[in-house]
């Protein structure tokens, strides 16, 4: 009978941590299309940055915005960095702290936050995502000219698992 009850309760327990568990809430950022349904979500956590990467218009040179988690959720562009210096790129000295390492130029300072980040679909932008070291190409996912926005929304694991076993579900 003892054997049993200990069973009973490490089984409850057990059930208690599980449920515990699906329902931490982990900070995502998310990528959503007009529609405002989320087509990507990235944990940001335990490290809160991830980087915006694009073609510049002008420049033809590949931009880097280094974007983190601010403190009340939101985004916060920390730094910028890119190959040249000319239209439509910051290099006064009021905009941040400008530094050329190895023929890269790095805007440091910048702290600007953003409830939300919204951009367009541009193939020859070739926008991109870097979270966690791994490249998501944006234009595999959104149609030419779509809206792209990005926020910072708690998500729970449970929520997680659930998109993942019926994704492709409407």
């Amino acid at each position: 009978m003892k054997k049993s009850r200990q069973r009973l309760l490490s089984s409850v327990a057990a059930g208690l941590a599980l449920l515990a568990l699906l329902n931490w809430r982990l900070p995502c950022l998310v990528v959503t299309g007009a529609d405002g349904r989320p087509l990507l979500r990235f944990p940001l956590w335990p490290e809160k940055q991830f980087t915006l990467t694009y073609v510049h218009s002008v420049q033809k040179t590949p931009c880097y915005e280094n974007i983190e988690l601010g403190p009340d959720g939101d985004l916060v562009l920390t730094s910028t960095e890119y190959e040249s210096l000319g239209v439509g790129l910051p290099f006064s000295a009021g905009e941040g702290k400008l530094v050329n390492r190895d023929g890269h130029f790095i805007l440091t300072g910048l702290n600007r936050h953003f409830a939300e980040i919204d951009l367009r679909a541009v193939p020859v932008a070739r926008q991109a995502l870097i979270v966690r070291g791994h490249r998501f190409d944006l234009n595999n996912t959104f149609a030419p000219g779509t809206l792209i926005r990005l926020k910072v929304r708690p998500v729970t694991l449970f929520q997680i698992f659930r998109e993942k076993l019926c994704k492709g579900e409407d």
